[in-house]
């Protein structure tokens, strides 16, 4: 879980949206899921 929780302290921190669009990446091969809730935002 401290993984998942320090993934998400670093989308909250960046400025530029490539950034979040890189964890979210990060996040969606995590769960190993094809199409992940936030991607769909």
């Amino acid at each position: 879980m401290d993984k998942i929780k320090n993934i998400f302290k670093i989308l909250y921190s960046p400025s530029e949206f490539a950034m979040i669009r890189h964890y979210l990446f990060i996040i969606q091969f995590f769960f190993n899921q094809e199409e992940p809730m936030f991607l769909k935002v």
